[in-house]
């Protein structure tokens, strides 16, 4: 059967740092204070989809002093902790490191479980205080499983041992189990009573999300589909994980006015092993002259386990 979205919240500890609380959105830089000595840049990579079990997204930490991370004499104030207690998940492996710019040439950071139910992580950083430039490292291949969860986003709560108060959340992953992401592939503001081509995609979020063979159909809402002199939409391509597969779908819009808001399509076979991605390139937009606002688009179906709607772009009067 399949579910709905699900969540973990993962807690990442700095002991013996203060640190301020800020909410990080994947894929976005934040710069962080822990206290008045140690300054960071946070980076989290672009947003994953996981199931009960799977990897979350890299997370960058940059100094914006050198050698702010290293220079603590006590081990505790070197040492970052990843924990995972509170929830239903267990880390399933230990992240990999990669030390770069002021951190090259240093001995890699120790890495190890905390405790014997591999909810804590810990990475302790080498002692060094002659820094002459700012470290970066990245925490990549961070896997976790366990029970399912509720419902929301995962959160990367970061903190301090001493003090829970000041914390800073990070978005950095959101569990599912079946369903599709639909994505804008441009920034499109069209004129009113002008036209242009869009592309958009349709993802799965895991393997055997888009039911091959059933009808997926597209709505716009705001514009509609350049159609040619019969009625029917003046289709652009379609590509399966990067491969041309327009003379394979049979595209379905009709509208004897040439006002075409919507169009089907029947899903081609799939790779069940993988995540696979849609693309519909060139698809031409018009508008009327009295038009304005947002363009919807929106994607449902007997091929798709629930519908997804995304803003696509904008209509200028």
């Amino acid at each position: 059967m399949k579910r709905g979205i699900k969540v973990l919240v993962l807690t990442i500890l700095l002991v013996g740092m203060n640190l301020w609380g800020d909410k990080l959105m994947a894929s976005e830089t934040t710069l962080i204070s822990l206290g008045e000595e140690i300054p960071l840049r946070v980076i989290v990579d672009e947003m994953k989809y996981i199931a009960d079990e799977g990897n979350l997204s890299a997370i960058t930490i940059e100094e914006r002093r050198a050698g702010c991370l290293l220079e603590s004499p006590e081990k505790e104030g070197r040492t970052i902790t990843l924990s995972l207690e509170g929830t239903l998940f267990r880390f399933s492996s230990l992240p990999q490191i990669t030390l770069k710019d002021g951190y090259k040439g240093l001995s890699i950071p120790k890495v190890e479980y905390m405790d014997s139910n591999q909810k804590v992580i810990g990475i302790t950083m080498p002692y060094r205080i002659d820094s002459k430039y700012k470290g970066k490292m990245i925490l990549k291949g961070i896997k976790v499983d366990g029970l399912e969860a509720s419902t929301g986003m995962v959160e990367v709560q970061m903190g301090t041992l001493l003090d829970y108060g000041d914390y800073a959340t990070i978005e950095v992953a959101q569990i599912a189990d079946f369903g599709v992401a639909v994505e804008s592939m441009g920034d499109y503001r069209i004129r009113a009573g002008k036209s242009k081509n869009v592309n958009f995609t349709v993802k799965e979020i895991l393997p055997d999300s888009l039911y091959s063979g059933e009808t997926m159909s597209i709505y716009l809402e705001g514009g509609y589909f350049k159609t040619n002199r019969s009625g029917n939409i003046q289709a652009g391509k379609i590509y399966l994980n990067g491969v041309d597969v327009t003379s394979r779908v049979e595209i379905d819009g009709y509208d004897p006015s040439g006002f075409v808001t919507s169009f089907d399509i029947r899903i081609p076979k799939l790779d069940r092993s993988k995540a696979n991605t849609l693309a519909f390139c060139e698809f031409k937009v018009c508008t009327e002259d009295w038009e304005c606002g947002p363009i919807g688009l929106t994607v449902e179906g007997r091929a798709v386990p629930e519908s997804v709607s995304i803003i696509l772009g904008e209509i200028i009067s």
